[in-house]
């Protein structure tokens, strides 16, 4: 049991109770999140050890498989802009470097040096990319991830990658965590070729500059020179020269700059100069007056060390001049990069995880819906799509027994099938309709023994997979003819996934506009239809070349090219008729035109004859029809889909969309179903001294109406809490005692806090209620 005094305390919101024992008993006794995470799969009824393990190597191949495409793609993606920041990077620094051999030349011409070309350096703006990274916020870690480890490969900068959230408070701990940033890449580099312990001695070593004194830009210019020093030995300089450069030091430069321990020869200008690229994850989030001091801080020191900000967006460059200042923002020369929007990205995930027949894995119609649905309502975000696509998979394999036949090695660990796992597969309710339509003597082989169970599941599962090689090409073609229709015609949607997400609500011939469609497709064009051979056949061919040659694909790929080549050598046909040829006779003008007239209506009621195009054109129609009805039926159609297919909606909508109002009224209405210090079961709904104040104040306040009476509320709690004590106060008339008075104003506080009350001026001594309903 808890003690009820553990939740009393004041600067601690959130506390940790397992559950009582009684409930546990009682609930049905499921897997931990634990072990699924840390890759113990628990034996389901009917299993083995082996047969966990099995499901386990199974989830962690297919989804490793998953994970590697997701990857590729999303890198694939940023490639481009990747570069252009890479080339916005070098080229900033080109113009750093000029600007700073400005300064150098101009300080040597002060003091006597002669110099050929010695004007006076313009001021120099900070050279500044703003990325629009989109409103996908969980997916823009992996980009800036991506574009930090860019630069520090295809260029000498020192990269900062700063984030609001990670000790960017205030200037001072945002110049802390800059140092210790860039201190920690020039210890790597320094101990590359040293041990681990004096590479954790020179670490802390270089750790020094981080403290509170030197956390400065005078700390980053001392170091920025360390740097250089340590790159190119500075030359030495008389003892005259050193005091006229003390000096100069403390004077400003043309410009408004100072320029401190200046270069005193050429040599000193070869030594490289890396910028410091400093990047800003969340410009939205970062405080205003912080980013306002940086970029202020780091103007007046371009001569001193080269900068360059990028600063990443989710809505526009218009924020950067809302949060700043035009006298901020004119010290900043922006150029604007725009990343790849996520509605590109999205079908190119769907279609290498499932419209291809490699990975076995799927997702149901409902699953699949519910998926698009929160990527389109929620943040765009890839991240959190693969991540459902995760979720949905483990769960997959986690609780389906079968699920190790849609591995890659399924087909061989068919023969090692123990006898309670065929019994399981019998019992599948699209196996079960399969033997319902064989003949009553086969039925009986495969009710009744192993063997011929196992070679029927090894011959069905291999039809499966031959399906997917039928199927994904058939459905190319048709999405291809339906991109030829006119805007608004076509009712399975402009993406390839729309269409997908169709044929596995049912099968495509039995959708209600399906006729409708081909009724369009009758009226294209010859170059529509031209287009439209060009483009299947393609599709075909790429099939056969990447699943291997199957005779259905071979022989539509054929009969494609025979009626592609008859279309091209195919002439314009006119329909045929006869010539009118009118006798030279001497008749009246009205005569003659009855015999026009009575001719004429001889020649319409005798049957046109069609065009070769148009009996092409058929003929190309029928074929398609014929296609999609044999090889796009509905996949639930098929024998043991369930080995492959992930249909449990409820559980993707427990993990991906809970519901915290639902949960917290259940903490509140029932305590005892998180703390064991309720003393009470599930379904007992009283109100009980010892459970939390919060949970009485709770229930009580759903017996009253929209005003709550705050007097009447805390007798109704002093009557729960402590009953004899409220008799004796009724009888001697004495006031509240001032601990239950505390106890209710924070019980009421946090009610308050909840959202379930507020304060009113309608009534001072009354709160108003503001939910209603409770679980």
């Amino acid at each position: 049991m808890a003690n009820p005094d553990t939740t009393t305390s004041v600067s601690q919101g959130c506390f940790l109770f397992r559950g009582s024992e009684d409930a546990k008993k009682k609930k049905k006794k499921g897997p931990s999140a634990s072990s699924i995470l840390t890759g113990a799969f628990e034996t389901l009824p009917g299993e083995f050890g082996r047969d966990a393990l099995r499901r386990m190597e199974a989830y962690r191949e297919c989804w490793a498989a998953a994970s590697e495409k997701i990857e590729a793609i999303m890198c694939g993606q940023h490639t481009r802009l990747l570069s252009d920041l890479v080339e916005f990077v070098k080229k900033a620094n080109k113009q750093l470097s000029a600007y700073y051999m400005a300064h150098v030349q101009m300080a040597g011409s002060r003091f006597g040096e002669q110099s050929t070309s010695v004007c006076a350096p313009s001021r120099l703006e900070i050279p500044t990319a703003a990325l629009v990274a989109g409103v996908n916020m969980p997916d823009h870690a992996i980009l800036f991830s991506q574009l930090k480890q860019a630069l520090c490969k295809e260029t000498e900068a020192y990269v900062v990658l700063l984030k609001s959230t990670e000790h960017c408070t205030g200037m001072r701990a945002t110049m802390r965590e800059i140092l210790a940033q860039l201190t920690q890449k020039t210890s790597r580099e320094n101990n590359d070729g040293e041990s681990d312990e004096e590479e954790r001695v020179g670490r802390d070593k270089k750790s020094a500059p981080t403290k509170m004194t030197l956390c400065s830009m005078t700390g980053l210019c001392s170091w920025y020179k360390e740097v250089i020093m340590e790159k190119g030995a500075e030359p030495p300089a008389s003892k005259r020269r050193k005091k006229q450069l003390d000096s100069y030091s403390d004077g400003p430069l043309c410009g408004g700059t100072e320029v401190k321990d200046a270069p005193c020869d050429a040599a000193r200008m070869a030594v490289p100069r890396p910028p410091i690229v400093m990047i800003i994850e969340d410009t939205e989030q970062f405080p205003p007056t912080v980013l306002q001091d940086l970029v202020a801080s780091l103007s007046p020191h371009l001569a001193e060390f080269p900068v360059v900000l990028i600063l990443g967006l989710a809505t526009s460059t218009a924020t950067i001049h809302h949060h700043l200042p035009h006298a901020v923002t004119s010290l900043l020369s922006m150029e604007q990069f725009d990343t790849q929007h996520p509605f590109v990205t999205l079908p190119l995930v769907i279609k290498e995880l499932f419209l291809t027949p490699t990975l076995s894995f799927r997702l149901g119609h409902q699953t699949f819906s519910f998926l698009l649905q929160k990527f389109f309502k929620s943040n765009f975000s890839i991240l959190n799509f693969s991540r459902g696509i995760q979720c949905a998979m483990m769960e997959h394999f986690y609780w389906q027994p079968l699920s190790f036949l849609c591995a890659k090695g399924g087909l061989e660990q068919i023969v090692h099938m123990s006898h309670m796992q065929c019994e399981m597969v019998r019992a599948t309710p699209s196996f079960q309709l399969h033997i319902e339509s064989l003949e009553p003597q086969r039925q009986l082989q495969l009710l009744k023994n192993d063997n011929d169970l196992k070679a029927e599941v090894q011959k069905l599962l291999a039809s499966l997979s031959s399906y997917y090689q039928l199927f994904f090409p058939t459905m190319r073609c048709l999405f291809h003819i339906l991109q030829q229709l006119p805007d608004g015609s076509n009712p399975f949607g402009r993406q390839l996934y729309e269409l997908y997400k169709v044929c596995l609500e049912r099968a495509i011939t039995e959708h209600p506009k399906y006729d409708y469609v081909w009724s369009f497709v009758r009226a294209f064009s010859r170059t529509e239809l031209s287009t439209v051979l060009t483009v299947c056949i393609h599709e075909l061919e790429d099939a056969v070349s990447r699943t291997g040659p199957s005779a259905p694909l071979v022989e539509a790929t054929s009969q494609l090219k025979i009626w592609a080549d008859e279309l091209e050598h195919l002439e314009a046909a006119t329909a045929g008729g006869e010539s009118i040829v009118l006798p030279v006779v001497q008749e009246t003008l009205g005569e003659r035109a009855m015999r026009v007239q009575e001719r004429l209506r001889q020649l319409s009621s005798r049957p046109k004859p069609p065009s070769a195009y148009t009996v092409l054109l058929s003929k190309i129609i029928d074929f398609f029809k014929e296609l999609v009805s044999k090889h796009m039926c509905c996949p639930y159609e098929l024998p043991l889909h369930e080995v492959a297919y992930f249909t449990n909606i409820s559980t993707l909508i427990k993990h991906l969309s809970p519901s915290p109002r639902a949960a917290i009224q259940i903490a509140l209405s029932k305590p005892n179903h998180y703390l064991s210090s309720a003393g009470s079961c599930d379904s007992d709904t009283r109100l009980t001294a010892n459970m939390p104040d919060v949970c009485i104040i709770y229930q009580l306040h759903l017996e009253c109406g929209k005003m709550i009476n705050l007097f009447d509320w805390m007798q109704a709690f002093i009557a729960v809490v402590q009953p004899d004590k409220l008799k004796e106060e009724s009888k001697k008339k004495q006031e509240v005692e001032p601990a239950l008075q505390a106890r209710f104003a924070q019980a009421v506080s946090e009610l308050q806090l909840l959202g379930f009350v507020k304060p009113t001026q309608r009534k001072t001594d009354h709160v108003q209620r503001l939910t209603w309903g409770a679980c």
